[in-house]
């Protein structure tokens, strides 16, 4: 990585393609939670937004991203870096969302064809194929040929065995629809690559050269979604995300409804 932030640097694209195509042939992207965590803390430490990108997008992919797989994830990366993680991955939740609808809708009704199933949604698709596609918008770790044969297998373990044909749908029309579904998954991505911002960027280009003299007030960032005061009535601006990982006693304070009289600070409620 810090070849690469260099290579990047003096924009030296020859290595910087040498040194990728490297790293692609000895090393994959780590798949598991705290290593692809390091491996994103890195890329974000050394300003390199092409593996930022790629191995968020595996985090996602391979992860349930709630907050209980967060906890106590601080040690590995700073808390505006993983901001920058969940902020991108509410984004791509949100995309697929409204991709997959569409995509249900159109598409999948054309992949699935001549297909007599007990339950049909709305979509005239088989429900448990609509219930599926649903589910990849709230989790996107769901998004793999497995979980689909799953909810293929749970649907006829409910006793549909024996009322549609399920069962026998050939194998082409699956991988129809499986290659026509990962094109609008994987569009989604795209989609989203641009809320994924590289904390270096974000900061002052004089911060580190002034940080000794005149550093930077912690927790006070302006795209803060939480104020937090303190006895002697000074505001601090953080994230609720990292507050609620760091910090028991705010996860549990920020898990109850707010108040409909509450104080705000320019639209951000104050706790």
């Amino acid at each position: 990585m810090e070849l690469l932030s260099l290579a990047q640097k003096y924009q030296m694209g020859t290595a910087l393609t040498h040194i990728r195509g490297s790293i692609a042939q000895q090393n994959s992207l780590p798949t598991g939670l705290e290593p692809a965590l390091h491996s994103y803390a890195l890329a974000q430490k050394y300003g390199l937004r092409l593996e930022a990108l790629q191995t968020a997008r595996t985090i996602s992919l391979k992860q349930s991203m709630t907050i209980e797989d967060l906890d106590n994830k601080l040690d590995i990366m700073p808390g505006s870096s993983l901001y920058e993680l969940l902020k991108y991955h509410e984004r791509v939740r949100a995309i697929l969302a409204s991709d997959l609808a569409e995509f249900t809708v159109s598409r999948a009704r054309r992949t699935i064809t001549g297909l007599r199933c007990a339950e049909l949604s709305s979509s005239q698709i088989p429900s448990w194929l609509d219930e599926y596609i649903e589910s990849i918008a709230e989790s996107p770790n769901l998004f793999d040929s497995a979980e689909l044969n799953t909810a293929m297998a749970r649907h006829l373990g409910d006793g549909n065995r024996e009322r549609c044909r399920c069962a026998y749908i050939p194998s082409q029309t699956i991988r129809d629809f499986w290659e026509a579904l990962a094109s609008v998954v994987h569009g989604s991505f795209e989609k989203a690559e641009s809320t994924l911002s590289l904390v270096r960027e974000r900061e002052n280009p004089q911060a580190e050269i002034n940080s000794a003299t005149c550093p930077l007030e912690p927790f006070d960032v302006p795209d803060a979604d939480l104020v937090i005061r303190s006895s002697d009535c000074v505001d601090f601006r953080v994230h609720k995300p990292v507050l609620s990982m760091a910090s028991p006693f705010f996860k549990d304070l920020l898990s109850l409804p707010q108040r409909p009289d509450s104080e705000s600070v320019g639209g951000i409620p104050v706790v």
